[in-house]
C-alpha cells in the first residue's frame, strides 16, 4: 500500500530570477522549517526509483550533488533565440552557477510524474510561463517535454511582440526550429495558435518569410481548435495581403476549429478582401465553430461573416471597437446564441432592417435538414419573424455599447440573465411612452446600465440580484428624479442584494432609497466630493439597512484642468508610470477595540493604526496641534476617516458589523480598509441575538504583496503591514 501523504505548497518565489518567480510558487515547498513530505510510492521500491537532483534543496542544504543533475537535451534548444525573453536573459549554466558545491536531497521527484505533470497542468492554467522551469533539472525537462498539452499555445511572429502578446504560457515561436519543436512535443493536441503579422520596429523580416513560415503550420491546420490574427499598429494593408497571400487555400480545413479571434488595429483596414479565403474555408470545412471575437473590425466583415452558416451555429459572439448603428438582424438564426458583447450601437426598428440571410449561405452548402425544408417553402432564403423580431431563446448574456430601452422589446430574449447597457439612449419623442415594468425578463439576475433618466425601470426583472446604476445627468435635479423614479417603492421595484450607484442625488435622498431596499447587502456608493454628515447619519440610523454587510465608498479621480501652454499630446501623467493603489488596513473590530487605547500594528517602516477608538482626535499631532492648522488643508481621506471610523463603530454596538467596509481615494491612490471579517447574515444574526461583537468566524485568508512575493496571511495578521491586495 502507498504511504499517505498531503503535499503542501509555499507561495514565497525562488530567487533564481523574476521570470520564474511565478512558475515556482505552486511548487516550493522545501523550507528546513517544514516537515517532509512523505514519499507516495512503496517504500519497497523506493531503492530503484531513479534519482533526480533539484535547485530547490540548495537553499536548505547549501551543497549540490552533481551526480544527481543531467544536462539538459542539446536537441531542445538549437539556439538561444528559441526561447523568448525569460530563459535568455536567465541562461541554464548562470542558473546553475548559484548552486555549485551544494547537495540536493529532496523528496520532490519521488512523486510519480503523473503528480508532477498535475503540477504543471496546474500551472499551465494559470497562465504561468512553463519555459523557465525546464532549466532547473532534467525531471523538469523531461515532464514538459512528455506533456503534449503544455506545448498546443503557440504564437507566430517575426517581429516586435508586445509584452502581453508573449505573456503566461504562450509558446513564441520566432525561428522555424522553435516552431517545428512545439509542433513535434504537441503530438497532435488541439492547437492553439495566433499569427502576429506587422512590427514596431524596422527588423521585421518581408512579408514572404512572414508567409512562408504561416504556412509551415497551416500544414497541420485539421488540428487547429483557436486560431487568433493580430495585426499591429501601423501596418499597412499592402504587408496584410502579401503575409496571408494564398495561406487560407482549398487544401487547408478546420475540422477541429471552436474559437475565431481576429483583432485589427485600424477599422479603416479592408480584411474583408483578404480574410474572405479563410470564411470560406471555414464554412466548407468547420462543424465546431462556436466563437467567434472581432476587434477593430470593420461593419462591412460582420455583415459578410453574417451570410455564412456557420454564423447561425455560434454561441458566442464579441464585436469590439466600432460603434456604428448595428442592427439586430444581423443575429437572424442565430437560435444558439448564449453570449453577445458589441460595442455598437443596437437598433431594432424594421425599416433599417438587413435582408433576410440565404438558407443555404453565401457558398450555397446545404445539407440535408436544408434540402427538406426548402421543398416544402420554396424559398432562398432564412425564414424569420413576421416583424422582423430576432428570436434568441438561449441568449444568456448581453453587453451592449448604447441602445433605446424600447428596442429590447424587439429582441425575444426572455431567458436573459446577465445585461450590460453602456449607455442607455433616450426614447425616441415619436415612440409612445413605456410603462413602468412592461419589459419583462424574468430570469434577469445581473443588470449594468448607464442612463440618462428613469425609462430603464420599464425592465421587470422580478430575480434582479445585482445591479449596478450610473446616471449620467449633470444637474442634481435630473438626477434626483431618475434614482427615485427606478427606486419608487411600489410594486414590481427592483429589490437587488448588491448595489452599486453612481448618481449625484442629494445626500437627503439616500435616507430614502436605503428605506426602500431593506434587503441590500452589498452597497458601493460613488461620491463627487467628501460627503455632508446627513450622509453618515442615514447609514447610522437604527433600523436601516439591517442586511448591509458590505459598503464602498469610491472617491473617483477630479478632472485635470488642462494648461494652454502644453500641447495636445502633451500628458504630465503619461511620462511616468502611474503610482500603484496603497492599501491600508485596519484591525478588524472587536470587543476590545471599542475600550482599549491606541494600538497599532508595526512591520518594518509601516505602520497601520487602529483610529476606531472613542475619545481619540485624529487630526491632533503628538504636540496637540492640528495637522496644517486648518481642516480644509487635509486630504479627502484625513476629513472622511473620522466619520467612516465612527459609522464602523455605531453599527458595531447596533449588532450590524461590517464584514466590509472601505473608501477608496483615487486622487491619492489610496484604499483604506476600516473593517474586514468574515461575517454572514446568519452569523450576525446569532451575534446580534447574543450581544457579542466579536467575529463570529475565522478571517479569512487574502493574497497579499510584500517586498514583490506573494504570500496568503490571514485576515487580522498582527503582523502584516500596509501591503497590496489582490
Amino acid at each position: 500500500m502507498a504511504n499517505q501523504a498531503s503535499v503542501s505548497f509555499n507561495t514565497e518565489s525562488h530567487p533564481v530570477s523574476s521570470s520564474v518567480t511565478a512558475s515556482t510558487t505552486v511548487i516550493n515547498d522545501h523550507c528546513a522549517t517544514r516537515p517532509r513530505v512523505v514519499d507516495l510510492v512503496d517504500t519497497a521500491d523506493a531503492s530503484s526509483q531513479r534519482k533526480v537532483g533539484t535547485l530547490f534543496d540548495s537553499q536548505v542544504n547549501g551543497m549540490h550533488d552533481e551526480t544527481q543533475t543531467e544536462p539538459l537535451d542539446s536537441a531542445t534548444y538549437q539556439t538561444p533565440q528559441d526561447l523568448y525573453d525569460p530563459v535568455q536573459k536567465y541562461p541554464r549554466q548562470n542558473v546553475h552557477s548559484r548552486f555549485q558545491g551544494s547537495r540536493c536531497e529532496t523528496n520532490l521527484f519521488t512523486l510519480p510524474m503523473e503528480i508532477l505533470v498535475m503540477i504543471f497542468d496546474k500551472c499551465h492554467h494559470m497562465d504561468l510561463p512553463l519555459i523557465p522551469l525546464m532549466t532547473v533539472c532534467r525531471t523538469f525537462n523531461e515532464v514538459i517535454k512528455g506533456a503534449p498539452r503544455l506545448w498546443r499555445r503557440i504564437l507566430i511572429s517575426l517581429g516586435a511582440i508586445p509584452p502581453s502578446l508573449k505573456a503566461g504560457r504562450t509558446m513564441v515561436c520566432s525561428t522555424e526550429s522553435f516552431l517545428k519543436t512545439c509542433i513535434n512535443r504537441a503530438r497532435g493536441s488541439p492547437l492553439e495558435v495566433t499569427f502576429v503579422v506587422g512590427g514596431r520596429d524596422r527588423s521585421s523580416p518581408p512579408a514572404e518569410v512572414r508567409r512562408s513560415r504561416f504556412k509551415m503550420f497551416m500544414s497541420f491546420s485539421e488540428n487547429i481548435s483557436s486560431l487568433g490574427l493580430t495585426i499591429e499598429p501601423y501596418t499597412s494593408l499592402q504587408v496584410v495581403k502579401d503575409s496571408f497571400l494564398d495561406l487560407f487555400n482549398p487544401s487547408t480545413s478546420f475540422p477541429e476549429i471552436s474559437s475565431l479571434v481576429i483583432v485589427s488595429s485600424d477599422l479603416q483596414l479592408a480584411l474583408l478582401d483578404v480574410l474572405r479565403p479563410l470564411l470560406d474555408q471555414l464554412e466548407r470545412t468547420s462543424t465546431k465553430l462556436k466563437s467567434v471575437s472581432f476587434h477593430e473590425v470593420n461593419q462591412d466583415f460582420i455583415l459578410a461573416a453574417r451570410e455564412y452558416k456557420f454564423w447561425r451555429r455560434l454561441n458566442s459572439i464579441t464585436i469590439h471597437g466600432d460603434d456604428s448603428p448595428l442592427h439586430a438582424t444581423a443575429f437572424e438564426g442565430c437560435i444558439d446564441l448564449q453570449s453577445l458583447t458589441m460595442s455598437n450601437e443596437l437598433v431594432t426598428h424594421s425599416s433599417s432592417a438587413l435582408q433576410p440571410p440565404l438558407r443555404n449561405g453565401l457558398l450555397g452548402i446545404s445539407d440535408e435538414i436544408d434540402s427538406d425544408a426548402t421543398e416544402g417553402s420554396g424559398s432562398t432564403y432564412l425564414p424569420v419573424h413576421p416583424q422582423r423580431k430576432v428570436v434568441l431563446t438561449k441568449l444568456l448574456s448581453l453587453e451592449i455599447g448604447a441602445v433605446a430601452i424600447h428596442s429590447l422589446q424587439e429582441l425575444q430574449a426572455h431567458n436573459l440573465e446577465s445585461l450590460v447597457i453602456h449607455s442607455a439612449l433616450p426614447q425616441d419623442e415619436r415612440q409612445p411612452p413605456l410603462a413602468p415594468h412592461s419589459i419583462h425578463l424574468p430570469s434577469l439576475q445581473v443588470l449594468h446600465v448607464r442612463a440618462w433618466n428613469s425609462e430603464v425601470n420599464s425592465i421587470s426583472a422580478p430575480l434582479l440580484r445585482s445591479l449596478s446604476l450610473e446616471i449620467s445627468s449633470l444637474e442634481r435635479q435630473d438626477a434626483d428624479s431618475a434614482v427615485l423614479g427606478i427606486f419608487h417603492g411600489k410594486e414590481g421595484m427592483w429589490t437587488p442584494k448588491s448595489l452599486n450607484i453612481n448618481a449625484r442625488i442629494h445626500e437627503n435622498h439616500y435616507k430614502t432609497l436605503y428605506k426602500r431596499l431593506p434587503t441590500v447587502e452589498r452597497l458601493a456608493i460613488t461620491l463627487p466630493g467628501k460627503p455632508s454628515e446627513i450622509f453618515y447619519n442615514a447609514i447610522k440610523k437604527r433600523g436601516i439597512l439591517q442586511n448591509l454587510i458590505s459598503l464602498t465608498v469610491v472617491f473617483p479621480r477630479r478632472p485635470v484642468p488642462s494648461h494652454t501652454n502644453e500641447g495636445p499630446n502633451e500628458d504630465p501623467s503619461s511620462t511616468s508610470a502611474a503610482p500603484s493603489t496603497r492599501i491600508v488596513r485596519y484591525l478588524p473590530l472587536h470587543e476590545h477595540t471599542l475600550t482599549s487605547g491606541n494600538q497599532s500594528q508595526r512591520s518594518g517602516r509601516d505602520t497601520v493604526l487602529n483610529p476606531i477608538i472613542g475619545g481619540i482626535n485624529r487630526f491632533e499631532t503628538d504636540e496637540g496641534g492640528l495637522i496644517g492648522g486648518d481642516l480644509t488643508q487635509l486630504c479627502l481621506s484625513e476629513r472622511v476617516r473620522p466619520s467612516m471610523c465612527e459609522v464602523a463603530r455605531v453599527r458595531a454596538q447596533q449588532g450590524l458589523e461590517f464584514s466590509f467596509l472601505c473608501c477608496k481615494y483615487s486622487d491619492e491612490h489610496l484604499e483604506e480598509i476600516y473593517a474586514e471579517n468574515n461575517i454572514c447574515n446568519g452569523c450576525r444574526r446569532s451575534a446580534y441575538l447574543s450581544r457579542s461583537l466579536a467575529p463570529t468566524d475565522n478571517p479569512a485568508n487574502i493574497k497579499v504583496n510584500l517586498g514583490g512575493q506573494t504570500r496568503v496571511v490571514p485576515v487580522g495578521d498582527d503582523h502584516l503591514p500596509t501591503v497590496n491586495r489582490y
